[in-house]
């Protein structure tokens, strides 16, 4: 599943074409979001009903969603801008517990590396690979990764450990 902006420039069309590569028929895309691509994807849902596209919700309801998906997807390609992103996608992805598929980008701290499962290139074959990898390791595994990451979000990315951050820095200068 994807959630977000449906632009090319934000990998959407990564995704697409990753997930055209893949002749499985139990396999599902999910999209929901706003963008140019929206016609693109409803054209290609068409063609292929292995792919539905999720008009605007109510945020429950999204994050319902998100929870029932094997793999949540964040298709924003490395670009030099990216490393100044806040990954607030991400946390919202890991703390659905559902594991999370992404490319390595400059915002991303260290310490959510194992967290997430970085894809292994920068191209649609490359996040095909991955998102193969990811949803063939078997269920058990995928829950416990995704409940570890869920978890790694709400003990360390809370307010209040958030706010003790800022405290101490402040207390420190």
């Amino acid at each position: 599943m994807y959630t977000g902006g449906i632009y090319s420039h934000r990998g959407t069309d990564l995704l697409l074409d990753a997930f055209s590569k893949i002749d499985a028929p139990d396999y599902r895309l999910w999209i929901r979001g706003d963008g140019d691509l929206k016609g693109k994807i409803l054209e290609m849902s068409q063609k292929d009903s292995r792919i539905r596209y999720f008009e605007p919700m109510e945020r429950k309801d999204l994050l319902e969603l998100e929870k029932k998906a094997t793999v949540l997807v964040n298709t924003t390609p490395p670009q030099d801008f990216t490393k100044y992103f806040f990954p607030s996608k991400n946390m919202e992805f890991l703390a659905s517990g559902t594991p999370t598929v992404m490319f390595r980008l400059g915002c991303m701290p260290k310490e959510y590396n194992d967290h997430l499962f970085y894809v292994d290139g920068n191209d649609s074959e490359a996040l095909k690979d991955k998102l193969v990898e990811v949803c063939e390791m078997g269920t058990e595994k995928q829950m416990k990764f995704g409940r570890d990451a869920k978890n790694f979000i709400l003990e360390n990315k809370n307010p209040r450990v958030q706010c003790g951050k800022i405290i101490e820095f402040i207390k420190n200068l």
